[in-house]
């Protein structure tokens, strides 16, 4: 099954960004080949209510990232994140990748648009109205059939 170009998906990711309040995204890291940035679910938090944000990438044509197990060759997407005191956040998921082969090595890949989901925490004890920035870090590899970029970015998303 194709995660990012199902009907699932499609269903899944307006489920998880689609609900009643507008998902907020931070300003992009651009490259040539790939655009990455931070987005959560929602427009706000709530204190000790999780909520999901994610990674989300958006690779040029013909170029893919890599899934958490990459196969023959290449490097999976990471994410450290620098969170506020108190917060927390879960692994960082990977949807179900491409099989890519390239002089005779198979890769898992993801090409596309893709969301990598992050289940974050805030404490029971954050104050209401104050804004909130998570930081991470990210990583990751980028190819085309015949070259491949390795790149990390430092990532901010601002809530509410």
């Amino acid at each position: 099954m194709n995660f990012q170009r199902s009907p699932f998906f499609a269903v899944l990711l307006f489920g998880v960004f689609g609900s009643t309040a507008e998902p907020v995204v931070a300003a992009p890291h651009r490259e040539a080949h790939i655009e990455v940035e931070l987005v959560a679910e929602n427009a706000s938090i709530q204190p000790g209510k999780p909520f999901t944000a994610a990674l989300r990438f958006k690779t040029a044509p013909n170029w893919h990232t890599y899934w958490v197990h990459p196969g023959d060759t290449g490097s999976p997407t990471k994410l450290e994140w620098s969170l506020p005191a108190g917060f927390s956040a879960g692994p960082l998921q990977f949807p179900y990748p491409h099989r890519s082969e390239a002089f005779g090595f198979v890769g898992l890949t993801h090409t596309g648009d893709v969301f990598h989901l992050v289940t974050v925490t805030p404490p029971e004890t954050l104050a209401p109205g104050t804004d909130i920035i998570l930081k991470a870090k990210a990583s990751w590899q980028v190819c085309d059939p015949e070259n491949c970029e390795q790149s990390a970015a430092d990532l901010e998303l601002t809530l509410p």
